[in-house]
């Protein structure tokens, strides 16, 4: 396993040194650890993501396991369902705000 200094200021030391080692195992990782890998790639602190991009072989990997493994990453309906509400609802705004301008 390769850690260095810059490892130190990792928010999870332990995830990040456990992911970066499963990484080195890829392709070979149960449905366990592809999830583990796919939840630290997707909710790990930005530091931690940032120091796994530093090696830059660690992170090749890590981008050739997000190409293979897309539903991972796809964002759920509930997402685009919370946006739509947001978005009708500055509209709405708008209109009401609109409707109450001084002319």
């Amino acid at each position: 396993m390769m850690t260095n200094d810059r490892d130190s200021m990792a928010r999870d030391g332990e995830a990040l040194a456990r992911v970066r080692v499963l990484l080195q195992n890829y392709p070979r990782l149960s449905q366990t650890e592809s999830d583990e890998v796919a939840h630290f790639l997707k909710k790990g602190a930005p530091i931690d993501i940032g120091l796994l991009a530093s090696d830059r072989s660690i992170w090749e990997t890590a981008q050739v396991f997000k190409a293979a493994n897309p539903h991972y990453f796809k964002l759920s309906y509930k997402v685009y369902a919370a946006w739509m509400v947001a978005l009708t609802l500055i509209v709405g705004s708008l209109a009401l705000l609109k409707d109450f301008a001084v002319e």
